[in-house]
């Protein structure tokens, strides 16, 4: 380190990856691409403080994990009002509640050690093709929660959307991400 440098800045906070910057100072309204909607007008029932795009959801499974020892990944990820709800799987098995704060706090909320049945585990790498593959079939909206799910054949992730419209959807995706189903409240 020479004179002037400065020592690096780190951080456990969610919320402070530079990846993700948003379009919403940029002036073009039109091309909010980053999902965070600030400058949008919420949609009923959602929760516009909490980030529910995918690199947000992204941070709060890594921080929920970090804080569970012996932890293989998340099976589930929950968009609440102030932070994320995500179930950590255990490598000795059974699942753990974590809650992530809107600041990147984490801990443990509920340890079911006895559980032994856990759903499989998230590949973050594709959360944000799950993310995209669910809006594409639900319509325009914000991620509500996202799940893996092996109790059913046909279906992999299970996706709730709160859309722009007022309504809630459910998008059931195979592995492939290919669309199982979409169901719409009316």
């Amino acid at each position: 380190m020479t004179g002037d440098d400065e020592p690096a800045n780190v951080s456990s906070r969610v919320d402070d990856d530079p990846r993700a910057a948003d379009d919403d100072h940029a002036g073009n309204h039109h091309a909010d691409t980053d999902r965070d909607r600030p400058d949008d007008s919420p949609a009923p029932g959602s929760t516009p403080d909490v980030p529910a795009d995918a690199a947000a959801l992204t941070r709060a499974i890594d921080a929920a994990v970090a804080v569970v020892p012996g932890a293989l990944g998340a099976s589930a990820i929950d968009v609440e009002r102030t932070g994320w709800d995500v179930d950590v799987v255990r490598s000795g098995g059974g699942e753990v509640e974590v809650f992530v704060s809107r600041d990147g706090t984490a801990g443990i909320r509920d340890d079911d050690e006895d559980d032994d049945d856990a759903d499989p585990v998230l590949d973050t790498s594709r959360i944000g093709a799950v993310v995209d593959a669910a809006l594409a079939a639900a319509g325009p909206g914000r991620i509500d929660s996202l799940a893996t799910d092996d109790d059913d054949d046909d279906h992999f992730y299970e996706v709730n959307v709160d859309l722009d419209d007022g309504r809630d959807a459910e998008v059931e995706l195979t592995r492939d991400l290919a669309v199982v189903s979409v169901e719409r409240d009316d």
